[in-house]
Parts: structure tokens; sequence; C-alpha cells
């Protein structure tokens, strides 16, 4: 039986909840556990990463808030803090701690996407650094240029498609084999085809982004000029 005065054994089972999708009872049983342990700082964080899941912002940063005190330079609270900010439409507090957490871990490809669309949009409208985050976050993903994904694509589709022609055996182990290769060509073009396009779309973004950029500076440039 689960002793009502031990803090792990309500973060175990907040846990043992987590991965059973129960997510309402996680959090009642991480809520005993920091309530008879206050300074346990991976229950708090196992609180505001639920809270974030259900959009309780002002709950998340709460706990997040909590576990910094406890551990300032914990930068799994640091981000999970930036989220709930960032959720509570505070974009420049949110933006300056994960300038901190890349500042000392800088492969977070996904604070460097969060940056990207924080600075694309107001308060900041910075089409400069969004861009320069985009960039950063290609090249840290090492991705290819859109003329190789675009080959890629089409090769292992024509791949597919030869693989799909192909006489399929009725039994042994020749159909076997005959049904692997049909499965690795269609898992190997359905990865180039995503590839593809998340290529495209980052690619894409940057593109706009920069010609919006344009059209301001020309639109900034010809509001200035001199009447003839």
């Amino acid at each position: 039986a689960l002793d009502p005065a031990n803090p792990e054994g309500y973060a175990n089972l907040g846990l043992a909840f987590v991965r059973l999708g129960q997510l309402p009872k996680a959090v009642v049983a991480f809520e005993r556990s920091v309530k008879l342990k206050p300074k346990s700082v991976p229950a708090r964080l196992n609180l505001g990463a639920i809270y974030i899941e259900y959009l309780n912002y002002e709950q998340a940063e709460r706990q997040y808030s909590r576990a910094l005190k406890l551990e300032p330079d914990n930068l799994e609270a640091l981000v999970g803090y930036a989220l709930a900010l960032e959720g509570r439409r505070k974009p420049k507090q949110a933006a300056a701690i994960y300038e901190k957490v890349l500042s000392k871990d800088p492969k977070r490809a996904a604070l460097i996407t969060r940056l990207a669309i924080i600075y694309e949009k107001a308060p900041f409208n910075d089409g400069k650094k969004a861009v320069v985050y985009w960039k950063r976050f290609r090249k840290l993903a090492d991705l290819p240029s859109q003329a190789e994904t675009k080959a890629n694509k089409e090769a292992t589709a024509a791949a597919l498609k030869a693989a799909m022609k192909g006489r399929v055996p009725r039994r042994g182990a020749k159909r076997e084999a005959a049904l692997a290769k049909r499965a690795k060509a269609k898992e190997a073009a359905a990865k180039a085809k995503a590839l593809w396009k998340n290529v495209l779309a980052i690619d894409s973004r940057i593109q706009a982004i920069e010609m919006g950029m344009k059209m301001e500076k020309e639109a900034r440039d010809k509001k200035g000029a001199p009447k003839t």
C-alpha cells in the first residue's frame, strides 16, 4: 500500500499515471508529492509539463517559478517557465529566457524555432532576427537544398513505383523478400517526401520574411523620397 506520508511514492505514482495517459490522476499525485516535499524540483517540473499540455499556463508558470527558486540554473525549468510565459502572452520575457538557455545549450532546435516564430510576430516584428534563427535551425538540422530533396523525393517515388510493379511470389522466402522490398521502398519514399516538405516550408518562410522586409524598406524609401 502507498504510504500517505511518502512524497517519492506519490511522485512515482504520478509518473505511472503519465505513462498510462491518465493526466488528471497524475496531477493529483504530483500535487500531493509537492505538498509533502515542497522542495521537490522533479515533481514540480512534471506538474508544470502537464499544466502546459492542458494549456493551464498560469499554474505552469507557478510550478516552474518555484522550481527555479530552488534551482535557478535548471535548464528544463527555464524552458518550461518560458513556455508558460509565452502562453500567457509575455513573448519578450519568454524570448529572453530562450536566449539564456541557448547560450548554455546551443543545440536545442525546438528553442531556435520558437525564437524564429516569436521574433517574426508582434511586439518584435523583427524579420532580421527571425531569418537568423530560421537559418540557424536549418544549419543545425543539416538540411539539404530544395533541389537535392526534390531529386531524392522523385527518385524514391520512382523506386517505389517500380517495386510495386514487381511480381510478388505467392509463398516462401521470395515472397517475404519481395514484400520487405516494397515496405522499404515505401518508407524511403515517405521519408524523402516529408523532408522535401519540411525544407520547402522553411525556405519559403525565410523567403517570405525577406520579401516582406524588402517591400517595407521600399515603401519607407518611397515615402521619404523628396517630391519632384
